[in-house]
């Protein structure tokens, strides 16, 4: 009887354990409950477009449909820009993705870059026997300038980011 009350009493003891280590388990997972909760909120990050009309949504028949209209940056919505916006904040960790577009129909390489003298020699200074023609650059994308200037549509039109006197690389 000895040996049965000794077997009886080793198996309340590792029960004990057994129940105290799954009661530590559980109050752990409660724990960390809140904070796998709170990496899930959406995260509040900024998605810079940069490029030429595709970025930006422009379409000449778009733009002889609103001329009339004075061709608001908010008529040009069907660019890459923000087809992939819709696309990152439809999964949950970008849902508070916010764009910021510089695209400017009719920009070229050279006008993203500009015709800024420090940043030309830095681009220049970087590439410097990886490509087999130096950088130039040329005047920012004038698309805004010229909707500045004359307010006539055909002569440009504003940008979703007004960057004036700037390239999109500067900006």
């Amino acid at each position: 009887m000895q040996a049965t009350h000794g077997l009886a009493v080793s198996f309340r003891s590792r029960a004990r354990l057994i129940g105290c280590s799954l009661a530590l388990v559980v109050l752990t997972a409660l724990a960390l409950a809140p904070a796998a909760g709170a990496a899930k909120t959406p995260k509040e990050e900024t998605y810079l477009a940069m490029g030429d009309s595709l970025a930006f949504g422009y379409s000449q028949q778009l733009y002889n449909e609103n001329e009339s209209a004075g061709d608001p940056a908010s008529a040009f919505e069907a660019g890459y820009a923000n087809d992939y916006l819709a696309y990152i904040t439809a999964h949950h960790a970008y849902a508070g993705t916010k764009l910021v577009n510089d695209g400017c129909p009719g920009e070229t390489t050279e006008s993203l870059i500009g015709s800024n003298a420090t940043l030309i020699g830095g681009l220049n200074a970087a590439l410097a026997g990886k490509i087999p023609v130096p950088v130039k650059g040329e005047s920012p994308c004038a698309y805004q300038e010229g909707w500045n200037a004359f307010h006539t549509n055909g002569i440009g039109g504003p940008l979703h980011n007004p960057y004036v006197g700037h390239s999109q690389l500067e900006n």
